[in-house]
């Protein structure tokens, strides 16, 4: 299914792995997200409070602190191994938040998934940029992208049920042996890296004014989709009574808004140009945010505005990555980890603030905490890099 987005002008070993690539993201962005949607819920099996769950989820963020190190490494010493081994970890994480006793072990649980996750997206973002031209790299990295909607549309609904039906380290479980058979898969399947002889020395991030602009508005869009993401379970829960297969089951909404966004992008960003998809993403995003104080009490009104305001953010963030991938093409792995990694830290940390806001104040609370943070986006994307080059039109 996959192979039909892609173009027959693509190299034939993008075409080739670009599917399986893609299913090694699925895993691993369902792996991820699961806790987001029943916070709550594993939070009472672990005899905890939603603020401490948040904690919790925070600590895999800071993994972010690593990401300039990981990045290099791709850049250093091969996409390949890097993602051979990231999704190893993204499989164990999974085995420890399945027989995590108390909240500490699932954090540390977290904490490996996201180390996972910083190995080998970076690495997967940079091997397609060695291989795909700048004027179509969006529409490569969008069809990647598709896993991260498609983790929400597809994986997460039935891993509801698993929730509702086994309890919720039953659906680590599965995550877990997909994780170890997708790995097999990926290490089976790639070919060895022809890495530059000069690349020890050469793949070296440096914070010029693009570079730095691009990667702070990559990490604040990051911090906006978070600020809903880790409250959207219990919101749904509190305000209307929903259960674990419902919260499942609405992850469809998200899962569409995504894949609508996705596809967007698939068809219009390399056309529009990429910084311009991004402003107009964030922009999308400030005016519902705020618009959650009004209909976050009407469950059809409130689940419109989150499914919208996910879209924008889902079209901005896959049109931010193929421009993050030409920042400094010497170090495509080191700055794509550099943004996701600032990403992490700053969604570790809205993931305790807007838990508290919401804890205090509601979801409107949460949600204008997101429009904040989109806002940040539009300023770094929208006066940061303007007339930086051909990044400022592309």
């Amino acid at each position: 299914m996959i192979s039909r987005f892609l173009d027959k002008d693509d190299p034939a070993e993008v075409r080739r792995l670009v599917p399986l690539l893609t299913l090694a993201r699925l895993v691993g962005n369902s792996t991820f997200r699961l806790a987001t949607p029943f916070l709550a819920i594993i939070g009472r099996g672990l005899g905890v409070s939603l603020p401490t769950m948040g904690e919790a989820l925070s600590a895999g963020e800071f993994t972010g602190l690593l990401a300039p190190l990981i990045g290099r490494r791709a850049d250093r010493h091969g996409r390949r191994q890097a993602m051979s081994i990231g999704a190893v970890v993204v499989g164990v994480g999974a085995l420890i938040a399945a027989i995590s006793p108390t909240a500490l072990v699932f954090a540390l649980a977290i904490v490996t998934v996201s180390f996972g996750k910083l190995l080998f997206d970076p690495a997967m973002g940079a091997w397609i940029g060695d291989r795909v031209d700048y004027a179509k790299r969006a529409r490569v990295i969008g069809i990647t992208e598709l896993a991260w909607a498609g983790s929400m549309l597809l994986v997460i609904p039935v891993l509801g049920l698993v929730v509702a039906t086994a309890g919720w380290r039953w659906a680590y479980v599965v995550l877990a042996v997909a994780g170890a058979a997708i790995s097999w898969a990926v290490r089976r399947a790639l070919p060895e890296d022809r890495v530059a002889p000069d690349a020890r020395t050469s793949a070296r991030f440096r914070f010029t004014r693009a570079a730095t602009c691009g990667v702070a508005g990559f990490a604040l869009l990051m911090m906006a989709a978070n600020c809903l993401f880790v409250v959207f379970g219990a919101w749904l829960e509190d305000a209307f009574g929903f259960s674990p297969a419902a919260i499942g089951a609405t992850a469809i909404v998200l899962g569409v808004a995504e894949v609508t966004a996705t596809s967007s992008t698939i068809r219009f960003t390399d056309r529009i140009g990429k910084r311009r998809a991004v402003i107009a993403g964030a922009a999308l995003m400030v005016p519902l945010g705020l618009a959650l104080s009004i209909v976050g009490h009407h469950v059809v009104l409130g689940l419109i505005v989150v499914g919208v305001y996910v879209a924008g953010f889902e079209f901005a963030i896959v049109s931010g990555l193929p421009l993050l991938t030409e920042l400094q093409p010497h170090a495509r792995a080191a700055s794509l980890g550099i943004a996701v990694g600032l990403g992490t830290v700053g969604r570790g940390i809205v993931s305790i603030v807007a838990t508290r806001l919401y804890a205090a104040h509601g979801v409107g609370a949460a949600g204008a905490l997101g429009s904040i943070c989109a806002a940040g986006v539009i300023v770094t994307y929208g006066i940061g890099l303007r007339g930086v080059g051909h990044l400022s039109s592309a």
